[in-house]
């Protein structure tokens, strides 16, 4: 029975391990699964990162960087797509276990596009590399960082993620 026990734990854990690689200016995270993928940019003309990802599910998904415990003090952002509503919004962690949404006059990303495609959805935003604003991270090209992810089941933010992970990945430069 143990070994059934370690055999699964193991193999769970296989699925739920995650790769990072930073190929010239762009940095690709994906979970074993291949359930979550995420692709950072660094955009040097404009000294912004633009940051594309992709997770399955027919709910939320969100990404997170600079957290210091769980979700403490991460700039989180997280998107849906209902029927023609796009929901797309900028969080910050405010304890381990929760966020709040920021202000939408203090906000500096863009949103680029986003998608729902065969159970996936997929949304692709800019932020300024540089910001010393309250809820947002400097993001130094070449610097490791802490980056999350998070997908939910349903499209609305109250309803708790039902897939997450976490790593430390280096910004592309």
């Amino acid at each position: 029975m143990k070994k059934i026990v370690l055999m699964i734990t193991l193999l769970f854990l296989g699925i739920l391990s995650a790769e990072y690689s930073v190929e010239g200016a762009k940095g690709v995270y994906s979970n074993k699964a291949n359930t979550f993928n995420t692709e950072i940019e660094y955009l040097k003309d404009s000294d912004e990162f633009q940051i594309k990802f992709k997770g399955k599910s027919d709910g939320w998904i969100a990404v997170g960087f600079g957290q210091t415990n769980k979700m403490k003090d991460g700039e989180i952002y997280m998107g849906y797509i209902d029927g023609d509503e796009v929901v797309f919004e900028h969080h910050y962690g405010t304890s381990p276990v929760s966020h709040s949404k920021v202000k939408e006059k203090e906000n500096t990303y863009k949103l680029v596009s986003s998608s729902k495609e065969n159970g996936y959805l997929e949304f692709v935003f800019k932020r300024p590399a540089v910001l010393d604003e309250k809820y947002f991270h400097k993001m130094n090209p070449g610097e490791e960082i802490d980056f999350m992810y998070a997908v939910g089941p349903e499209p609305n933010f109250k309803v708790v993620h039902k897939e997450k992970g976490k790593s430390k990945i280096t910004l592309p430069k």
